[in-house]
């Protein structure tokens, strides 16, 4: 139901990008580089585990340090040796709506939730911590060192 000018103005922009930070280069994207709907996990008692070429040649590029992304609406963490995946999760839905902001000077991320659909003006730290991966937390080598045994680091 869009207008031609729209649809030719959402056709125009990029499926990625890539910004560089105080903590190294960045690639922002919906799925997995210019794959909009690639997605990976290293699996979970709810999920399987999807694993990604397209990332594993990322990772092993040894370009970026952080790619964020969105497709999974689940706000998460998963570090690689190499690079950290973050997922933005979704603004709006049923389940975890929010969003995060990263401060590459400190390498901290903090995530906001929305209150509830009474109280949907309220936004609330879900979330605050180190972007580097905790001594606690599984740091893959790449999605095939995935598991199937993983516990979300959950950021909502």
């Amino acid at each position: 139901d869009l207008e031609d000018a729209s649809l030719a103005y959402l056709n125009s922009l990029p499926s990625a990008i890539e910004l560089e930070t105080l903590a190294g280069r960045l690639l922002l994207c919906h799925g997995i580089g210019k794959n909009d709907l690639q997605k990976i996990w290293p699996g979970s008692t709810r999920m399987p585990m999807i694993q990604s070429p397209a990332l594993d040649r990322l990772i092993d590029g040894g370009r970026y340090r952080y790619v964020i992304n969105g497709h999974m609406h689940f706000r998460t963490m998963i570090h690689f040796d190499a690079m950290t995946l973050i997922n933005a999760g979704t603004l709006k839905g049923e389940q975890w709506p929010g969003f995060m902001l990263i401060d590459f000077a400190t390498e901290n991320i903090t995530s906001f939730k929305f209150g509830s659909a009474e109280a949907s003006s309220q936004i609330e730290i879900a979330r605050h911590m180190s972007i580097l991966p905790e001594p606690e937390q599984v740091t893959w080598r790449d999605t095939q060192a995935f598991s199937g045994d993983w516990q979300p680091l959950t950021l909502h």
